[in-house]
């Protein structure tokens, strides 16, 4: 116990323990401010808005695919059952059939996502969170938009031949489904890390759509204290549709 009491009673020591926790502090105050920034930032704002329609598809489409597979998978373990030579063959056709069935049926969702995931403004996004963070030394982060960054180009790659997928085969159709789908939850652990929920987004559009009648140019050139009050209410109509959309949220939990 001397030991320690002695250690602590140390100026270098002290110094050094008082400095690392100044650090930390300052990192932690600085990593809070500058997840708030990036949500009250504008352009940041409107991606996020954009890439709400992207993930909520994808979540569809999600569900839709498991559903799919496991179907698929109960019809070619009875089919295996009922005949012993059922080859590895006849499994792929079988897949490759229904999945070009459900690539067809589900192409403009497929599509919709695909673009708005991989849309040029989403690099904005990913450069302000990779500049107003410590982004060398927060792996955590770097790990979130570096698995964003290289599932990119796959979704890009597909999005660019999306046409021919309706005669593809099984494992590219399924490939690309799940690169898609990767790339979503990708965007949702960066959407998480920085706390943005995307209830918020929805909460947004459907206020917006409250004040579509307005001439949002007559405001803007009209006198500060009217716009200021448009700010205000409009801010406050968003709060209370988050709020509203919160409690559905959680009564369908």
């Amino acid at each position: 116990m001397k030991s320690i009491i002695a250690f602590l009673n140390n100026g270098y020591v002290t110094n050094i323990i008082c400095g690392l926790v100044t650090v930390l502090i300052i990192y932690y105050f600085q990593i809070v401010r500058n997840k708030r920034k990036i949500k009250q930032d504008f352009r940041c704002a409107e991606i996020f808005d954009e890439m709400y329609f992207a993930l909520d598809k994808v979540d569809e489409l999600k569900t839709k695919r498991y559903l799919l597979d496991k179907e698929l998978d109960e019809e070619i373990r009875a089919r295996k059952e009922k005949n012993k030579d059922f080859t590895i063959e006849n499994e792929i056709e079988i897949r490759t059939k229904h999945y070009q069935e459900f690539y067809n049926s589900n192409k403009a969702c497929i599509v919709m996502a695909s673009r708005f995931l991989t849309y040029n403004n989403n690099i904005i996004l990913l450069d302000s969170v990779g500049t107003v963070f410590f982004i060398n030394t927060n792996f955590k982060l770097l790990g979130i938009l570096n698995n964003i960054k290289n599932r990119i180009p796959n979704v890009e790659k597909a999005y660019n031949k999306i046409d021919d997928y309706a005669n593809k085969d099984y494992t590219e159709i399924h490939t690309m489904i799940t690169d898609i789908i990767f790339l979503s939850d990708y965007y949702k652990e960066l959407y998480e890390y920085i706390g943005y929920d995307l209830l918020y987004s929805k909460a947004r559009m459907i206020a917006s759509k409250k004040y579509e009648d307005l001439n949002l140019l007559t405001l803007i050139n009209g006198p500060v204290e009217e716009r200021k009050k448009f700010e205000k209410d409009y801010i406050k109509t968003i709060n209370q549709e988050y709020k509203r959309l919160k409690k559905e949220h959680k009564k369908h939990k």
